[in-house]
């Protein structure tokens, strides 16, 4: 593997990955608890990487995480995808409103 692979694979992508989630996670964190006047509650975006430890055939697929002592929240990866969502319609708005 050249030395270029291996900087893009571990600086580069971290850092892209870092900026992403946390721009997607803070857009949907403000949404989340704007929308429901802070009544949801929403998981730390650090629970993304507790995900990531499992194989492919044991993801859990539901919505909620049950932490211990704090009751159930909402995944970061869902709060991560309503932030995508915001994003994408904020685009969308743009572009539909410039192609005129």
């Amino acid at each position: 593997m050249p030395l270029e692979e291996i900087i893009g694979e571990l600086i580069l992508r971290s850092i892209l990955e870092l900026v992403v989630y946390g721009v997607f996670y803070w857009t949907g964190f403000l949404f989340l608890k704007g929308s429901s006047f802070g009544a949801i509650r929403l998981a730390p975006l650090s629970t993304t990487e507790e995900g990531r430890k499992t194989k492919w055939y044991q993801i859990d697929w539901s919505l909620w995480v049950q932490r211990p002592k704090q009751g159930r929240a909402l995944k970061a990866e869902c709060t991560c995808v309503v932030g995508l969502l915001i994003w994408l319609a904020v685009g969308y708005g743009i572009y539909s409103g410039t192609s005129r």
